[in-house]
């Protein structure tokens, strides 16, 4: 039962403290005209893609019988 493992008595000894942190501050939430101005300071440029070559040609592996018959020579 979940209720016997919250009534386990804390940590007695060690750097543990029973105090909660503070509140973290939450950020400001910005206006839309803020973000067009954001969206104006950035840096625009044209995206380069690098790609990799196409293959010339598959490699053609020779057939099975004709390894057979170089290995029973």
């Amino acid at each position: 039962d979940f209720s016997d493992f919250l009534s386990i008595a804390g940590c007695t000894k060690g750097l543990h403290n029973s105090e909660k942190p503070p509140e973290p501050v939450k950020p400001e939430v910005k206006t839309t005209s803020e973000r067009k101005e954001l969206a104006e300071l950035k840096p625009k440029f044209q995206e380069h893609i690098i790609r990799a070559p196409k293959p010339v040609e598959t490699i053609k592996r020779p057939r099975y019988s004709i390894l057979n018959w170089h290995l029973c020579q």
